[in-house]
């Protein structure tokens, strides 16, 4: 029992260590104390964050939120909750109204908002969406999918900023969390609950305070929303609510589609042959609905194949010293410290092009390898036990890690993508009531 004690501590402080290492990683110490070293800090203490949390979920966790009796919020609870998310919200929007204030909405610097304002104002004049977007120099093929751009029509109808629309998604995505069953359970005290509340607002200040610029002109905080969404909702009773949730994040960026073999997997090994047939009608139908049936029947989707060749090329640029720089420079995006392409590019083959293939070679790689992996350890597990709160902690625990690998060796490793990855330690963070950790209070049953 005694070591049991310690070992579920001694896993609580590794869980929140890490949370932190990793948000200095991707801010204050961003490329320390090398180029070399820091992607391997990054990605270490990454996978640390994700196993001790799939271990504390399978020990202390509560579960899906869908299952067992219902749970009510006591007043004194939702109040706290209630306040602190005003805090924490208005904390961070105060940090974004600055910002907005000093980069303009529609900056020449990026073509993300100019892009998405195109996109939306010709849904708004039945015009055909997915066609070039002509600037000055250049034209952007329509590399955006419908849930990276339709949300902000809300913004073009009621006359405000663009940029409040991902900081509304990211509270959307953390209140489906703050009020889950695993907030409302009574094992998680008031204080601990405020903290929860608070942490993810006050990591977001640290990611705004250090880049400044990303956040006045991109719009990841969106794609994040969505994620959350459907870490919160991937475990549901209902296969419609999951379809949909999967939809979300495929119509932003279709960055999980690889990984959605690991809960296809539980769900095959549990037999539940329907429910797996449902979420994938969900999905197609979503698809088609969101995306096919309004915006492909001008050109049966070729627009989708052109953008995803353009991007490929475009992301070639990153590869290359920009002009403000000596000849014999790293790149300045691969050399932040963030992600694995500088491993690539500085120890690879003598030809950038070759180097270039490589770091794509290498995330498929690993991507798939984090994939089996997974599913390996579902298997095994499966074959022994199967209890859900595991389970809902090893596929937790699985989306971060293939996450660290697919962002990590993306081709733009552009700062604002690493929040994705980062943020998603919060479903964990979430679903662990420290409580019955440090009174050592294990969940029954636990096979775990």
């Amino acid at each position: 029992m005694v070591k049991r004690y310690l070992s579920g501590l001694f896993l609580a402080f590794i869980f929140l260590l890490t949370f932190i290492v990793e948000l200095l990683m991707l801010t204050t110490w961003m490329g320390k104390p090398s180029l070399d070293a820091s992607p391997a800090i990054w990605l270490v203490t990454g996978i640390l964050n994700a196993w001790t949390g799939s271990i504390l979920i399978g020990r202390y966790g509560l579960g899906a939120d869908d299952t067992g009796n219902k749970m009510t919020l006591s007043p004194a609870k939702t109040w706290g909750i209630i306040l602190t998310l005003i805090v924490g919200v208005g904390y961070t929007a105060g940090l974004l109204h600055h910002i907005f204030q000093d980069i303009p909405e529609l900056s020449t610097a990026s073509d993300i908002i100019p892009g998405k304002k195109e996109f939306v104002r010709r849904l708004l004049h039945g015009e055909t969406v997915y066609l070039p977007v002509h600037f000055d120099t250049y034209d952007l093929q329509p590399t955006f999918l419908p849930f990276r751009w339709l949300p902000f029509t809300i913004a073009e109808v009621f006359k405000f900023d663009y940029r409040w629309i991902p900081f509304s998604g990211f509270v959307l995505g953390v209140c489906v969390w703050i009020f889950s069953r695993d907030i409302k359970n009574k094992n998680v005290p008031l204080l601990e609950t405020i903290l929860k509340v608070l942490f993810p607002f006050w990591a977001l200040g640290q990611f705004i305070v250090d880049e400044k610029f990303n956040f006045g002109l991109a719009v990841e905080l969106l794609i994040l929303g969505y994620h959350l969404i459907l870490a919160r909702f991937m475990f549901h009773k209902n296969p419609w609510v999951v379809g949909l949730s999967v939809v979300l994040c495929l119509l932003s960026r279709y960055s999980i589609i690889l990984w959605l073999a690991v809960p296809a997997t539980w769900l095959i090994m549990e037999k539940r042959y329907a429910f797996l047939g449902k979420i994938i009608l969900a999905t197609v139908a979503g698809i088609f609905l969101f995306y096919w049936l309004p915006f492909c029947r001008h050109d049966l989707g070729k627009h989708f194949i052109t953008a995803s060749h353009y991007y490929v090329e475009a992301c070639r640029g990153c590869w290359h010293v920009d002009s403000w720089q000596p000849a014999d420079a790293i790149p300045s995006f691969l050399g932040k410290g963030q992600g694995f392409q500088y491993w690539s590019y500085a120890h690879g083959p003598a030809d950038l092009e070759d180097r270039y293939q490589l770091n794509m070679k290498l995330g498929l790689w690993t991507c798939a390898a984090s994939i089996l992996i997974s599913c390996i350890i579902l298997f095994r597990y499966m074959r022994k036990e199967n209890d859900p709160v595991v389970i809902k902690g090893l596929i937790l625990g699985s989306l971060k890690v293939y996450m660290i690998f697919f962002i990590g060796f993306i081709m733009c490793p552009f700062s604002y993508l690493f929040i994705v990855p980062f943020f998603l330690s919060l479903p964990m963070l979430y679903s662990i009531p420290f409580k019955s950790v440090f009174y050592n209070q294990l969940r029954r049953p636990y096979h775990y």
